[in-house]
């Protein structure tokens, strides 16, 4: 976590925050954060739909996002 923000840090949850905003923040717009990952969607807060790939061993290789 590199704080890119200089967000103040208050509360353990504040980590989190700041982890996905340095992750949405790159040039990659999103990335793999502690027990999940973020997206910049550029239409803000919300809920999007998720479809997600499944291996034959019932393992997640895919994840596809709907802004």
């Amino acid at each position: 976590m590199e704080n890119i923000q200089n967000i103040e840090l208050k509360e353990i949850d504040s980590k989190y925050y700041v982890a996905c905003c340095d992750a949405v923040s790159s040039i990659d717009q999103g990335g793999i954060i502690p027990n999940g990952a973020v997206a910049m969607s550029g239409y803000g807060d919300g809920v999007y739909p998720v479809q997600l790939k499944y291996n034959i061993s019932k393992q997640i290789v895919g994840v596809k996002i709907d802004f």
